[in-house]
């Protein structure tokens, strides 16, 4: 068998690892790949070992994301020595990536809007740590030019931030 995790406990030890180490609750699909750092996990594993810790009061379920309760914290960290120094340390990277792309994606908002006289707005706003940075509005011919605003922008809103940035103070 790959990977170093086989058994339902050491499942269960991870999950709280790995909920224990996250700022917000988290959706079933980010879980179960935080969960896959070790090759010996599959998705029912993961799927049977939630429903358990949530059915034991170590975590819960709210909207479709979960988060350790005060049990889950405290027994996840009494056994977390448990797991291997290679899968924490995976987790931890994994964990880390998770944070910061939830982070930029809450900074990025779009929106699109039908127009009186026809056409579309498309509205980008990019903010950090809290405060708007940017909030841009342009006109888009269709609602299919529209969501290729939205789109690109949610690829490249730091990139397009400054571009704008740089323009403006081109000449200065």
């Amino acid at each position: 068998m790959p990977g170093f995790i086989h058994d339902n406990t050491d499942i269960k030890i991870l999950l709280l690892y790995i909920l224990n180490r996250l700022p917000e609750p988290v959706g079933f699909d980010a879980l179960l790949e935080l969960a896959m750092c070790d090759g010996g996990i599959t998705y029912f594993d993961v799927t049977q070992c939630l429903d358990s810790l949530v059915k034991t009061g170590h975590a819960e379920e709210l909207s479709g994301a979960y988060r350790a309760l005060d049990k889950g914290r405290r027994d996840g960290g009494a056994t977390e020595s448990a797991l291997p120094l290679s899968v924490k340390v995976r987790c931890d990277k994994g964990v880390m990536e998770h944070i910061v792309r939830s982070r930029r994606s809450a900074s990025i908002d779009t929106a699109t809007t039908i127009r009186r006289r026809g056409g579309y707005t498309a509205e980008l706003c990019l903010s950090g740590d809290g405060d708007e940075l940017m909030n841009l509005r342009l006109y888009a011919v269709s609602a299919e030019r529209a969501a290729q605003l939205e789109s690109e922008f949610k690829l490249r809103a730091e990139e397009i931030y400054a571009e704008i940035v740089g323009a403006i103070f081109r000449n200065v």
